[in-house]
């Protein structure tokens, strides 16, 4: 199924990277069968002008619920909550928002680590009060963090020694900075994705690497 390209208007920050698979997977099937379907709610966030809600826009079209297919004839209705820290006392609001998914998808720019302080800053906060509530609600939920990094362009043609997405992935986890600022969140419950969204084929790529998350 190709890809439809939607003029871009973002996962500007992340608003639904994990709604982007949701497309791609979806497909037209026998109704006829007794399917199984799961709700998952996602909380879609990340600093202001990280790509989320353009990659909303992009992949899933700026809609708030969806459906996607997965396996053993299961369907999973998302409902994406798009949410964006905008004051020092909205904290409250943020845990609580991580309290009421059963998903988090974060969405930060790749240039967050490489001096970009105010998208680190930002991910390195949400990240503290995100991790503070996922261990505090440990007993009653299985919590999965999906951190999608964009904006992966200027080190793939920029840098010699960083070649994919895999050797971005690979560089940025590796960072002293990344440590610190996930050190809240455990490493069972965070998955790190990352890509681009400036050419048709970055995008599908995207969506598989998502879409192999979501089928867990």
């Amino acid at each position: 199924m190709p890809l439809p390209i939607i003029p871009i208007a973002l996962w500007g920050a992340g608003a639904a990277v994990v709604a982007a698979a949701s497309y791609y997977l979806f497909s037209d099937s026998d109704e006829s069968e007794n399917k199984k379907e799961i709700n998952n709610k996602v909380l879609v966030t990340g600093p202001k002008e990280s790509g989320k809600t353009t990659l909303i826009n992009y992949i899933a079209n700026g809609e708030n619920k969806l459906k996607i297919q997965a396996g053993n004839n299961a369907i999973i209705n998302i409902e994406i909550d798009e949410w964006s820290f905008d004051k020092e006392n909205d904290a409250s609001e943020l845990k609580k928002k991580v309290a009421n998914s059963e998903t988090v998808v974060y969405v930060v720019r790749y240039d967050a680590f490489e001096g970009n302080k105010n998208q680190y800053s930002r991910f390195k906060s949400d990240f503290y009060h995100i991790g503070k509530q996922v261990g505090h609600d440990e007993g009653d939920a299985d919590y999965k963090i999906l951190l999608i990094v964009t904006h992966c362009e200027k080190p793939l043609h920029n840098k010699s020694n960083i070649n994919s997405f895999d050797d971005v992935h690979s560089a940025i986890t590796k960072l002293p900075d990344f440590e610190k600022a996930v050190a809240q969140v455990s490493a069972c419950d965070l998955k790190v994705v990352c890509g681009s969204m400036k050419k048709e084929k970055y995008v599908k790529a995207l969506i598989e690497k998502i879409e192999n998350h979501l089928k867990g």
